[in-house]
Order: structure tokens, then sequence, then C-alpha cells
């Protein structure tokens, strides 16, 4: 993954660190000599765009592309996704590409992993953190699964690969499985008493996700037990 700092602030140089980090992956991986397939992780920041406003039960899938990034780090991740196929053509007599673009990502944590990102938000839920949002997700060993196939496979070469799941979730299903899962700061009773959380109503579904199910050759793990299983990892890392 070449993801550009989360302290930058300028967008000029958001843009400039995911392009120039994307190049110099590349660059020297064309120069190794010995490098066949190439397998990038990007995000879904750089497949949702406007097809949603224009067409409500749009399902998102890997012919999209974000037409309209509207912060400095979608336009980071669109400028980044523009360079690797750029420069996948220019050395495609080195080697293949193919991009993973990944959804919120939950599981088990590496040993002395810092929490960020993903699991940091499930760990303030967690907590006893109290927010509204909606969003898809996946869990980490299908995420490596599909970078291990990425390489693996001479058919995923030139290809994009969404990895989430069919249905969008809210913060109040994650507080409830985490709950579930041993997540002791929750308070329910607070999330039920938040009108907002209430009126949260997930799109499902919200992707059409059988491209990357099709890679694997079977089902992605259902979005509860990417929660318990990353609620699991806090905990067991003394993180909860």
């Amino acid at each position: 993954s070449l993801t550009p700092s989360p302290f930058l602030t300028d967008a000029e140089e958001m843009i400039k660190e995911a392009v120039e980090g994307t190049e110099l992956a590349l660059r020297f991986a064309a120069a190794a000599g010995s490098v066949r397939r190439v397998v990038v992780t990007c995000t879904m920041g750089s497949i949702c765009g406007s097809q949603r406003a224009a067409d409500p039960e749009h399902l998102w899938s890997e012919a999209d592309h974000n037409d309209e990034p509207s912060t400095a780090w979608f336009m980071s991740k669109v400028a980044q996704e523009a360079k690797i196929w750029e420069l996948a053509e220019k050395y495609k007599d080195k080697f293949s590409v193919c991009t993973v673009h990944t959804a919120h990502t939950f599981g088990e944590l590496l040993p002395g992993q810092p929490v960020t990102s993903s699991m940091l938000l499930l760990q303030e839920l967690a907590r006893g953190k109290v927010t509204c949002f909606l969003f898809a997700m996946c869990e980490v060993a299908d995420l490596a699964a599909v970078h291990v196939a990425g390489l693996e496979r001479t058919e995923a070469a030139g290809q994009r690969y969404m990895m989430s799941s069919a249905d969008q979730v809210s913060s109040l299903e994650v507080a409830e499985w985490a709950a579930a899962a041993g997540a002791s700061g929750v308070d329910l009773a607070a999330w039920a008493a938040d009108e907002a959380v209430q009126k949260l109503a997930p799109k499902r579904p919200t992707a059409n996700n059988r491209k990357v199910i099709a890679l694997l050759g079977r089902p992605l793990v259902p979005n509860a037990k990417c929660i318990q299983r990353g609620v699991a990892s806090l905990i067991e890392n003394g993180l909860l």
C-alpha cells in the first residue's frame, strides 16, 4: 500500500507524496528484473464517485471510478491509481499489475501493530463512543488472501478488485456486534437513546462484490464476524 502521510493537510503535497511513492516503488520493481507480478493496495476512495447521486440504487463495482473526489485524501488516491495504471502500461514487459480496493478493514492485529484507521474506529466504539456512520467492510484475512491470489493467479493481471461487503452496515450494528463479542465499554442504552443513530438506514446491497468472490472461490467473512474478530484481537492485545 502506497499511502500519503496522515499528517499532511495540503492537497498538492498529499497528491505528490502518493504519486511519487507509487512511481518509486514500481520503478524499482521494474529495475529489479525479477518481479513478475505486482499487487497494489488501493481504496474504495478511488472507486466511489458521483454514480449514486445520479442513481440512488447504483451498486459499487470495479467498473466505477471516483469522478468527484471531495477531499485531498480522495484526490491523492485517485491520482495514485492513475499513476499505477500508467506505469503498468509502461512496464508491461517487466510485470503485470492488479489493484485491490479495500473498504473499512477489521480483524486480527499483528503483534505490536499500532491501532489505526478502521481498527481505531472500532476501538473507540468498543470503549463507549457513540457516533453515526454507514460503511461497507472487509476482514483482514480475506484481504490478505486476495493479495496472494493476485500474485498467484494469471487472470488477475490488469484487473481491479473491490474488497467490500455486499451490504452496508451502521455504527449501531457495529456497536451491537462489539458488545456481543465482549466489548464491555459499549453502552447500548446510550445508542438506543440517540435519535440520529436510530435513523441510520444501511443500503443493502450497496456493492456488487462477485468479482472478488470469484477470485477467492469462496464467500467473504460475514460482517458480524469481521467485528467479532477485531474486538477479540483488541482484547487479546490488551487494547480494550
